[in-house]
């Protein structure tokens, strides 16, 4: 099945998956957390589907996860 496989997940601002301080910490914790999967060269590299996010408020997770998707 090699090239034939995405990952799939959901994100929402409650789940403690990375850190807002920053920008830089945003990104540094979904890319070790959520989207290492995006890493060239390894058996599980594969593309990622984002099939839900969201939150209540324009929050800094709302403009941080908008700066990472671009």
């Amino acid at each position: 099945m090699k090239n034939k496989l995405v990952y799939s997940f959901h994100y929402y601002d409650w789940q403690s998956v990375t850190s807002t301080s920053s920008y830089e910490a945003f990104r540094d914790g979904l890319d070790k957390n959520a989207c290492f999967m995006l890493e060239e060269g390894h058996d599980y590299t594969a593309p990622i589907w984002l099939g839900e996010f969201g939150t209540n408020s324009q929050s800094k997770y709302w403009k941080y996860l908008i700066m990472y998707l671009e």
